[in-house]
């Protein structure tokens, strides 16, 4: 990507000014979603869009037809860590440990979001598990959660999750920007 006023070139992988004035510069970087515009009215139904014509016809569901493709890449205690789409399809709630750093994958299938939240309330580490289709429980309190990670029912009913910053990528493109991330298998005993 290129600012328009100094003409840095910046990566949205590295989320940084790779050339130009700029160069070396980190942006500030905030959690935010990819979704299916069902997936978002859903969870917000009182919005509105602005559809950009020369894009939308490229960013549509079947771009994931492929999901061996694509990796969800996010911050871990000690570097960069992925997880597959394939295996994302598969255990769409995962509890892991990214070297020390517990946390939460909530993967959407129908909309393909992905959002990765601490799973520390206070003190409490907790462990979830999907409750139905649109919501997930933890079992030390039996609390339901909602997937934009607020608990919505139970003893901590209005306790909201620390989001933490994930972004989709090509499974090659996050591996050449991200040599050293550590891929987790949410898939054994030993990702959890």
């Amino acid at each position: 990507m290129m600012d328009l006023e100094s003409k840095s070139l910046w990566s949205h992988l590295l989320g940084k000014a790779v050339e130009g004035q700029h160069k070396g510069t980190l942006l500030k970087v905030i959690p935010s979603d990819i979704t299916t515009w069902g997936g978002w009215k859903g969870e917000h139904p009182k919005t509105t869009v602005l559809n950009l014509s020369r894009s939308s016809r490229q960013f549509v569901k079947d771009f994931y037809k492929a999901p061996s493709r694509f990796v969800v890449g996010f911050k871990g205690r000690y570097g960069m860590h992925h997880v597959s789409m394939t295996q994302l399809l598969k255990q769409p709630v995962a509890n892991v440990d990214a070297r020390g750093k517990p946390l939460l994958i909530v993967f959407d299938p129908n909309g393909t979001s992905t959002r990765v939240f601490g799973r520390r309330v206070d003190e409490r580490l907790l462990t979830f598990n999907a409750h139905d289709n649109k919501t997930l429980q933890d079992a030390e309190t039996g609390s339901i959660w909602n997937r934009r990670g607020e608990a919505v029912s139970g003893p901590l009913l209005g306790r909201k999750l620390l989001q933490h910053v994930s972004i989709p990528s090509f499974k090659r493109a996050w591996e050449t920007f991200h040599p050293d991330s550590h891929l987790i298998d949410i898939l054994s005993k030993t990702g959890r």
